[in-house]
């Protein structure tokens, strides 16, 4: 067990060194706070981070914004009661890529590319988990929007998101609709 939080902790301490000396990380930590904070406020919430959350992110960027990172294919299960932030950990992650992959833009990170797949198995959970991630979404693009100025590489598609939870519960054809 020793090793594995040590293991933990030089990830996490991997993470905060990237924020500190990589600005194009430090820019996209920073956009995808604010981000979550205005989507916060529009649900008269005060964003306040648990130090999982926080740990969690920090153990998870440095593969999150190099796509050759040894730890790449690493799989971290976050378990945590309901209602513990879960999803918000998840979804400054989310954010954080979002911005990451615009200051870094490549052939590896198109800006109209897909970034993100999220599957729920439960349809009422979909669609709560769906309506919380919109609200990052439009947030972080508001964000990109606002920071055009500062930060030109942030040009290019807008972010979006979209659901597909299958033809039982949406049509798949325009027709059908």
């Amino acid at each position: 067990n020793l090793k594995i939080c040590k293991k933990a902790v030089q990830r996490m301490e991997e993470g905060v060194n990237l924020i500190k000396n990589d600005e194009n990380a430090r820019f996209a930590f920073l956009l995808s706070n604010i981000s979550m904070d205005r989507q916060s406020k529009w649900k008269n919430n005060i964003l306040t981070w648990r130090p999982f959350q926080i740990g969690f992110f920090l153990m998870n960027i440095s593969s999150v914004a190099n796509p050759a990172h040894p730890e790449r294919n690493f799989l971290d299960l976050l378990w945590f009661p309901t209602g513990g932030g879960k999803t918000e950990a998840y979804l400054l992650i989310v954010s954080f890529l979002l911005f990451i992959r615009r200051f870094r833009s490549t052939n590896n990170f198109p800006d109209n590319s897909l970034a993100v797949i999220m599957r729920y198995t439960l349809r009422t959970l979909t669609i709560q988990q769906f309506e919380r991630a919109s609200s990052m979404i439009i947030s972080s693009e508001i964000t990109r929007k606002n920071s055009l100025d500062k930060h030109p590489s942030l040009k290019g598609a807008q972010f979006s998101i979209g659901l597909w939870v299958g033809q039982d519960a949406t049509p798949n054809k325009k027709e059908e609709a």
